[in-house]
């Protein structure tokens, strides 16, 4: 299981996760331990990661709507943080090759692209 805070900043992501919906089986039941229709998250990190199944209750839950959640949904979540963690890896082994083009930054660049600017600047081995 790699979660990205770790991985890259040897540290917990972060303590406190606000979260209004309530997480429903498929069928549209609210999960409980009693009905048995609730997987063990444990079991879920496990599986798919933290960061997967994370970014798959986030994706699923449009504000102020009740998530209907499955376990195969987390497929989605894997899949997403795979690619992101593929590009990050794939920059950081092609970034002494990568070159800029200085011209492109006033015309085309906004505050968010400055900013990952500013942390693109990480030494290559």
């Amino acid at each position: 299981m790699i979660i990205a805070g770790w991985e890259f900043k040897n540290n917990i992501p972060f303590r406190d996760v606000y979260f209004t919906s309530i997480i429903r089986d498929i069928q549209g039941r609210k999960m409980s331990k009693s009905l048995g229709n609730s997987p063990d998250p444990l079991d879920v990190i496990a599986e798919y990661g933290a960061d997967a199944l994370r970014f798959t209750v986030l994706y699923l839950a449009p504000l102020g709507q009740d998530v209907l959640f499955s376990t195969d949904k987390c497929e989605i979540g894997r899949n997403f943080a795979n690619k992101i963690w593929n590009a990050g890896r794939f920059l950081l082994m092609n970034c002494q090759t990568i070159t800029f083009n200085q011209d492109l930054k006033d015309e085309y660049m906004d505050f968010a692209d400055s900013w990952i600017m500013s942390r693109f600047q990480v030494p290559c081995n």
